[in-house]
């Protein structure tokens, strides 16, 4: 009892001491910079990290993948990569954005990009990986006799080619001017451009000027 109750000691102590030399940071950067004012008061990044799946860890790994893209992370992850796991439950995401300097806009704008890319690719690998059950599926359905078995050929007739893929609606506009001309004067159909020309040579000639004396 007396070395289990010695080593419990120790270890809160240990903690203590960490914890406190985390306090003494102040508004500090790691280097020893001084931040002259706190990045942001609320926990607004906790409650970024609380709208995702795994939450603050999941949020760090993702600022974590955008290291390489956005350098400027890099001291937010340092100090967080300097702590103990009792430290990472006792702080909010927000005391060490304040205490790393990095901006929380940056934080979240960067993890929101990395957790894309990521999401993609695993969305990519998901349905690659399932494709050739699903095909395998969709062909077993096409051999049968449900309500749905015509879709399901239909859909194999169009990835062999053996039916037209629908390309959709296509409105083609031409901004060809010499064609139009051509087409306009073949067809008799003076152009815009003559049509002004002629009306403006007709108030001309029309024009009589005043006699003297007159307004």
């Amino acid at each position: 009892m007396g070395k289990r109750a010695g080593r419990r000691s120790e270890e809160r102590k240990e903690i203590a001491d960490k914890l406190q030399d985390f306090k003494s940071l102040g508004h500090h950067k790691p280097n020893g910079e001084k931040i002259t004012s706190p990045v942001t008061l609320r926990k607004t990044l906790e409650l970024a990290a609380s709208k995702i799946e795994g939450g603050r860890w999941a949020f760090v790994e993702y600022v974590r993948m955008a290291e390489d893209s956005t350098p400027e992370v890099k001291p937010f992850l340092a100090l967080w990569d300097s702590q103990t796991q009792y430290m990472h439950e006792k702080q909010t995401l927000d005391q060490y954005c304040n205490l790393s300097g990095v901006k929380a806009e940056l934080l979240v704008s960067s993890a929101a990009a990395a957790a894309y890319r990521y999401n993609a690719d695993v969305s990519d690998l998901m349905a690659m990986t399932a494709m050739p059950s699903v095909l395998e599926k969709g062909i077993e359905s096409a051999k049968g006799f449900s309500k749905n078995s015509h879709k399901d050929r239909e859909m194999i007739y169009k990835h062999a080619n053996f039916l037209p893929v629908p390309s959709g609606s296509v409105v083609n506009i031409s901004n060809n001017n010499a064609a139009i001309a051509q087409a306009n004067s073949s067809s008799g159909v003076q152009g815009f451009s003559e049509s002004v020309n002629d009306l403006s040579d007709s108030v001309r000639d029309a024009w009589v000027p005043p006699e003297e004396g007159t307004e």
